[in-house]
């Protein structure tokens, strides 16, 4: 007779977004987390408010992207 074996896992992933923040209240930086890991978008930004970086975190690459939106690089 043959033997199964089930095994369970959760379908739904748990998304948060952690922000940083500068001494004077404006944000350093935001961060999306899927399950602990970084998967999505993150912005880094200077104390004054600007944002001077945009990434992002995909299936285990680091991607970067011009101000325009366009790729700039891709990372494993």
């Amino acid at each position: 007779m043959p033997e199964f074996l089930m095994m369970s896992s959760s379908v739904f992933a748990q998304t948060e977004i952690i922000q940083d923040y500068y001494s004077n209240g404006n944000v350093k930086s935001t961060i999306a987390y899927v399950d602990g890991f970084r998967n999505g978008n993150c912005n880094y930004y200077t104390k004054d408010g600007s944002r001077f970086s945009i990434m992002g975190y995909s299936s285990g690459l680091l991607i970067s992207f011009y101000d325009n939106g366009f790729t700039k690089s891709k990372v494993l």
